[in-house]
């Protein structure tokens, strides 16, 4: 009988993964295109309020995304280094 730590094979089914990824991937996109609003092209001219925060940049703007780039990096970093730390203490990797 093969020990544990010489089982190759995923702890999940491939096809588990898949729809994982595809789940919290693919719908978000597929559900905000189709719950869009449309605006025709004349009450889009008639209307500038719509594009005022745009114009602003009070949603999203280089300071915004300066901030969630650095977020992201270092919850890599935090991610990364936990999993390293967690490998190398493991007593399955120690000889």
């Amino acid at each position: 009988m093969r020990a544990a730590r010489d089982d190759a094979d995923p702890p999940d089914e491939y096809t588990f993964l898949l729809f994982y990824n595809v789940f919290w991937t693919l719908l978000p996109v597929i559900f905000m295109g189709l719950f869009d609003q449309r605006i025709q092209q004349d009450i889009a001219m008639n209307v500038p309020e719509l594009y005022r925060y745009g114009i602003r940049g009070s949603f999203f703007g280089l300071k915004r995304f300066a901030w969630y780039m650095i977020d992201g990096i270092y919850q890599g970093a935090v991610c990364f280094f936990f999993l390293c730390y967690t490998c190398a203490c493991s007593p399955l990797t120690t000889s």
